[in-house]
């Protein structure tokens, strides 16, 4: 097929949701080009060293706001363990109330 027959979409400001929009994207046959301001990709999503191994971090208060994050998390075959008692040591003020009866 010729290059300019080809859809390609642009993808500006990359964090989880424009990664998610660009996935989506390729998944139908474009050509996704990704801009991002800063050095790496995954906005608040980053990857930090934890003993002898790395751990992502920063998505907490992602599965509040986005429900279908754990779908996702299912199709592409990662394994994820929220860790809620994060979220409630950054901002107690939005503590899990479950968590916090079960002394959490």
């Amino acid at each position: 097929m010729s290059r300019f027959l080809d859809p390609t979409a642009t993808v500006v400001v990359v964090g989880l949701t424009g990664l998610v929009a660009a996935l989506r994207l390729a998944e139908r046959g474009y050509r996704v080009r990704l801009f991002e301001a800063s050095p790496r990709l995954g906005g608040q999503i980053h990857t930090v060293p934890f003993h002898s191994r790395s751990v992502d971090v920063g998505a907490e208060g992602a599965f509040g706001i986005m429900p279908s994050l754990a779908g996702l998390i299912d199709e592409l075959g990662l394994d994820a363990q929220p860790d809620h008692d994060a979220a409630a040591r950054r901002r107690p003020d939005r503590a899990d109330p479950a968590s916090a009866a079960a002394g959490r």
